[in-house]
C-alpha cells in the first residue's frame, strides 16, 4: 500500500497486489484526512486495504506479506488491523521508499544555499502570481534556443522529485542566473521582491563557486 494526500486533504490510498511475478494495482481508495498531521487514521487505512482484500475475493489466509514505508500509521495498520485478519502475513518495508530516504538524507546534507534555490526557483514563475514574468522567461529561453521549461517544484516527501530537480537546475541554472538579472532592471533598487533578489544572489554564490571549482580543476 502506499498513502499520499491531495489538495483537498484527502488521502489516496494505492492497494497493490502480488502473486509470484505478477504485480496487479487493483484499488486507489479516497479517505477524507482527520487523523493526527493532518493525515489518515491508521484504522481507516487497514479497513480500506481489507475490505479491497474481500472486494477481490482474497482469501486473507493466502496473504503472506504487506509492504509500505515505514511511517507509524501503516505500520500501526499492519500490527493492529491486519494482521489479526491476515495471521501469516509479515511486514516488509518497501525498499523503493528506503533507497528515496537514502537519497533525501543526502540532499539535506548538501549546501543549504543549494536546497534553499530548489525551493525558491518555482515560486519565481509561478503560472499566475508572476504570468508576466512567466511568460518573459519562455521568451528568454526561446532567444536563447532552449526548450521551454519553468523549475520543477522541490517537494521532498515525492519519490525521486530531488533527482528531477537536481537535473533541471544542471541544465537551467546559468539560463536563469542571467534572466535574473535583466527581471532586476525591472525594478528601483529598493523595490526589488525580497524573493527574487535572495534567489539571485544564492545563484550568484553558486556560479562563483563553480567558476572556482572550474580554476582549480
Amino acid at each position: 500500500t502506499d498513502e499520499y494526500t491531495d489538495n483537498s486533504r484527502h488521502a489516496i490510498i494505492d492497494v497493490v497486489l502480488g502473486c509470484g511475478r505478477n504485480v496487479y494495482a487493483v484499488a486507489t481508495v479516497e479517505l477524507v484526512c482527520k487523523g493526527p498531521n493532518n493525515g489518515v487514521e491508521h484504522s481507516e487505512l487497514g479497513s480500506a486495504v481489507v475490505k479491497v482484500l474481500t472486494q477481490m475475493g482474497v482469501d486473507p489466509g493466502d496473504v503472506y506479506a504487506f509492504s509500505s514505508d515505514r511511517a507509524s500509521v501503516p505500520r500501526k495498520a499492519y500490527d493492529d488491523i491486519l494482521k489479526p485478519v491476515c495471521p501469516k502475513a509479515v511486514w516488509v518495508s518497501c525498499l523503493s521508499h528506503g533507497l528515496n530516504n537514502v537519497a533525501k538524507s543526502i540532499i539535506a546534507d548538501l549546501d543549504s544555499n543549494l536546497v534553499r534555490i530548489f525551493e525558491l526557483g518555482p515560486a519565481m514563475l509561478h503560472a499566475k502570481r508572476y504570468s508576466g514574468r512567466r511568460r518573459r522567461w519562455f521568451a528568454f529561453l526561446h532567444r536563447k534556443k532552449v526548450g521551454r521549461s519553468v523549475p520543477p517544484k522541490y517537494i521532498t516527501t515525492r519519490w525521486s522529485i530531488w533527482r528531477t530537480v537536481a537535473s533541471w537546475w544542471i541544465d537551467y541554472m546559468d539560463h536563469m542566473h542571467e534572466f535574473l538579472k535583466l527581471e532586476v532592471q525591472r525594478y528601483k533598487a529598493d523595490a526589488v521582491p525580497t524573493n527574487l533578489q535572495q534567489l539571485l544572489d544564492l545563484l550568484a554564490v553558486e556560479q562563483s563557486a563553480k567558476k572556482a571549482t572550474m580554476v582549480f580543476a
